[in-house]
């Protein structure tokens, strides 16, 4: 067993709280730098390990996940506050329980019958953009994706139509969003409930989520439910199997988790591909190969190779959940170092997918990395976009699905322009949007011949 594990930032308490509020990302990547894989912050009584070794993670997250809580952590408090006690941030007997009775809405078979769903919001869009609506003007990208997930999300796991209600769902979650990392790294006491104005907003955002998670549920009461994830909370509602209050949490859980982690992906994809022309018509090609003028069908989805890294690259890069924390319940041993119990750990997807150890020139925009012959001997959790193990996200193929079959209908239409000037900028809250939106101009594409 190794010595003391390195300090970041010793002795400097507040320029780490600066660092942790200001720029989260950039901290994790100077940890990343200094250290390698793995350092410490002791902030007062308060002491932090920071991982980024793939090894450790998978210890946390699989090998040994029964001794790594997160309810109790101080980063999930502010979350269970907007989330409840859904499958996202529900603990031990009761998350177990809860991921047994949504999985068959997610079973692989259910999910491949969403394709259609998927498929008629994707075509929805791409009518929208059409002349004169997109006559070259600057639209928001990243909003308008953010409302066709949402309806996707809600036709799929609802059987509800969000689209009259998606622009005001979506500006409520992330505003409710914007103040979770806030309140999660700031050393003032109670700091959620102190009057402040985006406090005040933030409660009249989780105000509205909940009326109109209450009207969702209201709506499907006294049916026979169904096969989809409302129908099965119902069902075992009327069975005395779960309560109200938690039903309302799995399903604000999933309007948030199931919209929001997906749109974002979609604004990376299509930034990272309006910079990166050469891959944007390797991918174009494989298209016009596959697809030629015919539309794209659930067979299709499994036969794109090249949009397929794509995507794999960009969640390397920019991972919808950025960062996850833990606490160790009894003593252990992470990268060769003692961790006492009560140690809260803390380690991130988007720093340990830039991990130079583990992937060459880890800053560039190169989806062949992922080609099975480049892939072979790398650690397991050097890439976990998804997280891992007995939390990993019960939606990935439903995610995956919806992103290949949304670009590959989008993409053989339309290419799009960045506003001049325009930098894209993480804003990392529970997920990793962009601070100023997507500005783009939607320009439709001249096909081959």
């Amino acid at each position: 067993m190794s010595g003391e594990i390195p300090q970041y930032l010793p002795g400097k308490p507040l320029r780490f709280l600066d660092e942790l509020q200001g720029d989260p990302i950039g901290m994790f990547m100077n940890m990343l730098e200094a250290h390698g894989d793995v350092c410490e912050v002791k902030v007062g009584h308060l002491r932090g390990v920071f991982l980024f070794d793939p090894t450790a993670v998978e210890r946390v997250l699989v090998t040994n996940y029964k001794n790594y809580k997160t309810k109790e952590s101080r980063s999930y408090g502010p979350l269970q506050k907007f989330l409840g006690e859904g499958l996202v941030t529900s603990e031990g007997e009761l998350h177990l329980k809860q991921r047994r009775m949504l999985q068959p809405a997610f079973h692989k078979d259910r999910i491949a019958g969403f394709f259609g769903s998927m498929l008629k919001h994707a075509d929805q869009l791409v009518e929208q953009w059409r002349p004169p609506a997109a006559s070259g003007e600057l639209i928001d990208v990243s909003a308008r994706v953010c409302e066709m997930t949402l309806a996707i999300i809600g036709e799929t796991m609802f059987d509800a139509d969000l689209r009259p209600d998606a622009a005001r769902i979506a500006e409520a979650v992330r505003a409710v969003a914007s103040r979770f990392h806030w309140t999660s790294t700031t050393l003032i006491p109670l700091a959620e409930l102190w009057p402040t104005e985006k406090n005040l907003e933030a409660r009249r955002a989780k105000q509205y989520l909940d009326e109109q998670v209450h009207a969702l549920v209201e709506r499907r009461r006294g049916s026979t439910g169904g096969d989809d994830l409302l129908g099965l909370l119902i069902e075992a509602s009327a069975a005395d199997q779960v309560s109200d209050t938690v039903m309302g949490d799995e399903v604000l859980s999933m309007v948030v988790a199931g919209h929001e982690t997906t749109a974002v992906a979609l604004g990376w994809i299509l930034w990272l591909l309006s910079t990166h022309p050469l891959v944007l018509e390797q991918v174009e090609a494989e298209l016009e190969t596959v697809l030629g003028d015919r539309p794209i069908t659930l067979d299709d989805t499994r036969a794109l190779p090249v949009l397929t890294r794509t995507i794999q690259e960009v969640l390397r890069l920019y991972p919808a959940v950025w960062a996850l924390a833990r606490e160790a319940k009894e003593p252990d041993e992470l990268s060769g170092y003692p961790i006492a119990a009560g140690t809260r750990v803390f380690f991130s997807p988007f720093a340990v997918h830039r991990h130079p150890k583990h992937w060459e020139n880890p800053e560039g925009f190169d989806p062949d990395r992922f080609l099975p012959e480049r892939s072979e001997g790398r650690a397991k959790f050097a890439y976990f976009p998804f997280s891992g193990g007995q939390r990993k996200c019960i939606g990935d193929q439903f995610t995956m699905l919806e992103l290949v079959t949304v670009l590959a209908t989008v993409l053989r239409e339309y290419r799009f322009e960045l506003k001049e000037g325009y930098q894209a900028v993480p804003a990392p809250n529970v997920t990793l949007p962009m601070r100023d939106g997507l500005p783009m101009r939607v320009i439709a594409r001249q096909k081959r011949r």
